[in-house]
């Protein structure tokens, strides 16, 4: 943050750095990241399949993030423009496949399309709208539970402790009934704007 021109600046070269160090094969993973400045505004940097939702009282829920896959309009056209080919949603190269069209790593997918740059979202409610909660989670929540059955689960919560608590319980009691497989690929980070 000190050596860049803004937060924005700061997080995609971050990202670019910790993508360029991650060897050149085929491994890479996702990222978000998230400032809250003087509680009057979060800046969200996401690359992958990460998201951050709000869930207000009353359970309303607005995603923050934009999904970086091949759902996405611009990013299967950033791909397409690319040369990449693309097949059941996923980005392939000489038999490999993945999923998220913005990784940290993940060099060998690199020149069809896949970039490491953050997409960067501005959330400015956070002085009048109190008592949210922002959740962000990697795509191991999100492949379970979509933002409606998050709101209803964190929106039962006192704080924020009891919210990561609650939907971790109910990822827990899916596994327990052999809906769900294991739980390796959730990272929940849960916020109260109190």
């Amino acid at each position: 943050m000190q050596e860049a021109n803004s937060p924005e600046e700061a997080f995609s070269k971050s990202y670019q750095t910790i993508s360029d160090k991650e060897g050149q094969g085929i491994v890479g993973a996702t990222a978000l990241s998230f400032l809250a400045q003087d509680n009057q505004q979060m800046i969200v940097a996401n690359a992958g399949d990460c998201r951050m939702i709000k869930v207000d009282p009353r359970g309303n829920v607005k995603q923050l993030t934009t999904d970086n896959n091949l759902d996405n309009k611009n990013e299967k056209e950033r791909i397409k423009q690319k040369k990449g080919e693309i097949k059941n949603n996923y980005v392939l190269k000489q038999g490999q496949a993945l999923a998220p069209t913005r990784t940290l790593g993940d060099h060998f997918f690199k020149d069809v399309g896949v970039i490491a740059e953050p997409e960067i979202t501005f959330v400015e409610e956070l002085p009048q709208n109190k008592n949210n909660f922002f959740v962000a989670a990697s795509d191991g929540l999100w492949q379970e539970l979509n933002n409606k059955q998050v709101g209803v689960l964190v929106k039962k919560a006192k704080n924020s402790k009891e919210a990561v608590q609650n939907l971790l319980g109910f990822l827990e009691k899916k596994k327990d009934k052999k809906l769900l497989g294991n739980l390796d690929n959730v990272s929940i980070i849960v916020l109260k704007n109190n």
